[in-house]
């Protein structure tokens, strides 16, 4: 059962490490591309139709450096990709990405993965696995079905039936308790369970949007856009700091991919470092599964701290001009 876990585990933090990519393979098949961002299927593939949101080729563009372009970009990207989902069924999907703040040149990439829409245990654990000991390269032919799947689901119609969950972000009082800074169209939460690394510090916030957005292809653009000019300053702030040197980012649409709360929330996770050793992994994979509710006086107490040091936040986010 111990070795169980560990595997488990070891694949849970391994999530957030990208996969080295041989400097023989061939290059990334493009599936939908614009003037600056671009879909790809990604050469080792963690899950069965996996697809990465980069930049053009020619452009190097770390998250810390983007602009209202670049969002307004990938934002497209992702809807378009999860339009094309719809129509083949797939309706649940996790966004993920990383960034090392210690490698300022690095490209920041987006990482979709599609969800069946019933949960299985086993594809999971294959999940696991695959991040676990490293995925194969997608075969030719694969690649060639992927490419040849999404081409064809380019057009037409889609239904979307989703289970109904329950919303306690549009609650007033639960606003009150952990709202942290208050922008125009979205506003930052502390988490009540938050990812704590034993530093007491345990920096995990959620930005969501004022209105009701039940998930990601609910999101208005002008809300996308000032979350992500927010979650670029609230990066900086900690950063400076001295408090944040890895940061992991994901929100999840649909039950069968994670999402247990229907209000659409992007987490921001920081911690000092990135994962290296084996105990540090371990360590921030047990502070993820296990993330007990902080008391309600501790909770009191980061809101108001947070609450002071992110009002510098409001002098600096222009998210309305590129």
């Amino acid at each position: 059962m111990t070795a169980i876990f560990s595997c488990v585990a070891s694949a849970f933090s391994c999530c957030f490490k990208k996969q080295k990519v041989d400097e023989d393979e061939m290059p990334q098949t493009v599936l939908q591309a614009g003037q600056i961002a671009q879909a790809v299927i990604p050469n080792r593939p963690v899950t069965e139709g996996a697809v990465s949101v980069v930049p053009l080729s020619e452009r190097n563009v770390p998250f810390l450096q983007m602009t209202t372009e670049d969002d307004m970009a990938s934002h497209q990207t992702m809807k378009q990709v999860a339009q094309v989902w719809r129509r083949q069924g797939k309706v649940n999907y996790l966004v993920y990405s990383t960034v090392n703040l210690e490698k300022a040149e690095q490209n920041y990439t987006l990482e979709m993965l599609p969800f069946s829409n019933q949960h299985s245990f086993k594809r999971e654990l294959s999940l696991l696995w695959k991040t676990v000991f490293g995925a194969k390269s997608i075969t030719a032919q694969k690649r060639e079905q992927q490419q040849l799947s999404f081409a064809a689901s380019s057009t037409g119609s889609s239904i979307v039936r989703r289970e109904v969950l329950p919303d306690p972000f549009c609650d007033p009082e639960r606003i009150r308790l952990q709202s942290v800074f208050e922008g125009e169209t979205v506003r930052i939460l502390y988490n009540y369970a938050p990812i704590d690394m034993g530093d007491k510090k345990a920096l995990h916030f959620l930005v969501i949007p004022k209105e009701h957005r039940t998930n990601f292809d609910e999101l208005k653009q002008e809300e996308y856009l000032e979350a992500q000019a927010l979650t670029r300053q609230l990066i900086l702030q900690f950063k400076q700091s001295g408090d944040a040197g890895f940061v992991i980012m994901y929100h999840k649409t649909g039950r069968p991919a994670g999402q247990t709360v229907g209000h659409w929330h992007n987490h921001i996770v920081l911690i000092p470092k990135e994962p290296d050793t084996i105990c540090e992994k371990l360590n921030l994979i047990f502070r993820t599964v296990y993330r007990p509710k902080v008391s309600a006086k501790l909770l009191a107490e980061r809101v108001a701290a947070h609450s002071k040091t992110l009002k510098i936040l409001k002098e600096h986010v222009d998210y309305k001009s590129a």
